[in-house]
């Protein structure tokens, strides 16, 4: 596992792209998760993750900058979302997307006992799913993302026991991080 330290170093930039993609489209959140925090605090979770993962592969945010405007202008021109395209990759001539699946933890150690998971609208071919998990006192108040591991389309075979309509990998099952450096570039 991957640990990045985020703590009031990227709240301008939540701010901003929290705010301009609360655009009200499609939630894959139920109605009771909807009920534990704002869906503006739920973005900041999501764009949190792909903050890890950006830091991680290319030691910046200048990327998720140029991704999250092309989605957003993708947005505005179609009406259509990113079909959970957080980052390309491409690695022997073969493209692949990465989504990063973020959620919140208040303990580090549970971080062993969760899932991946992946609604079943989400879930795609050539696809690598990463699981990243915001590690604080709640969603507004985090300290790290735990990059907990990654898997592709093809590693994913189970439906999450509580509902069957979403896919989801045991953390326990992922690959580690430091294998995906191969396909992102890093080794």
């Amino acid at each position: 596992m991957i640990k990045i330290n985020v703590k009031n170093k990227f709240n301008d930039f939540l701010e901003e792209y929290s705010k301009k993609l609360d655009l009200g489209g499609f939630s894959n959140l139920a109605s009771d998760d909807l009920g534990k925090a704002s869906r503006k605090d739920f973005q900041i979770t999501g764009i949190l993750g792909e903050i890890a993962v950006s830091m991680y592969r290319y030691g910046n945010i200048d990327q998720i900058k140029i991704n999250l405007d092309e989605k957003l202008k993708h947005y505005y021109k179609t009406g259509l979302g990113d079909n959970g395209r957080d980052d390309i990759v491409i690695y022997n001539n073969k493209t692949r997307f990465l989504d990063v699946k973020a959620s919140h933890t208040t303990s580090e150690e549970k971080i062993n006992y969760l899932n991946l998971i992946v609604p079943q609208r989400e879930y795609h071919k050539n696809m690598i799913y990463v699981a990243a998990f915001t590690l604080g006192k709640s969603r507004t108040e985090i300290d790290d993302v735990i990059l907990a591991g990654f898997c592709f389309n093809e590693d994913i075979h189970k439906r999450w026991q509580y509902d069957n309509s979403k896919w989801c990998v045991p953390v326990s099952e992922l690959r580690k991080m430091e294998e995906l450096d191969i396909y992102i570039g890093k080794k």
